[in-house]
């Protein structure tokens, strides 16, 4: 534990998320805290009535994909993240959410972009293209599977990747160290034999 960095891929619950941020101890028990993103977009979902994601249709779908983690038994190892829904075109209109679950919003995404793997499926980000009365209310901004980005219509179909801030605790499998491909037996000859080694340096 305590061995991942930015561009990793780790699993949670069967599921394959990308590192893109790492805070060393601040989760719990010391643990460290990741800011991941899901690996490969699901479903298909258009953004909403409007590109206000808060009262969006994307966000429905994210808390539904979400719901399968069962949340109440992972309080204490998912973290509530704060997401900034400044427009493409510098307004505040629609402020800020703190979610569990949330797309990358498009500045997230530019500062993390070079740890995010391409994927199959053009997802939709949390950013609005323009904000209410301004051109570009009717859009909002997404990614291509090659990872270049634009904008589309809020009644167009995208996929949806969420992103989340967990504790390293909630990683099914921990990194490889190398080691796993020794048995047990090996590993302790090789300890055997070390030990031989050292003692004979102190005695020489």
């Amino acid at each position: 534990m305590g061995s991942y960095k930015p561009g990793d891929i780790i699993t949670i619950k069967g599921t394959e998320f990308a590192v893109l941020d790492v805070e060393k101890g601040v989760a719990k028990d010391g643990k460290d805290q990741l800011f991941v993103l899901l690996k490969e977009p699901v479903g298909i979902t258009e953004f909403g009535p409007t590109n206000d994601y808060r009262c969006s249709t994307l966000r429905r779908a994210v808390n539904k994909w979400f719901n399968k983690y069962e949340v109440a038994a992972y309080d204490d190892l998912i973290y509530s993240r704060e997401v900034s829904l400044l427009t493409m075109d510098g307004r505040e209109n629609y402020g800020i959410v703190y979610r569990l679950a949330a797309p990358l919003t498009f500045d997230e995404w530019r500062k993390y972009s070079r740890y995010i793997p391409d994927c199959e499926k053009s997802y939709w980000l949390a950013t609005g293209d323009g904000a209410t009365g301004r051109y570009g209310v009717d859009a909002a901004m997404l990614v291509y599977p090659n990872g270049a980005w634009g904008s589309g219509s809020c009644s167009d179909a995208y996929a949806v990747r969420p992103a989340l801030v967990v504790s390293e605790e909630l990683i099914d499998t921990p990194k490889d160290d190398g080691l796993s491909k020794y048995s047990t037996m090996e590993l302790i000859q090789e300890l055997a034999e070390r030990a031989k080694i050292d003692r004979g340096a102190d005695n020489s």
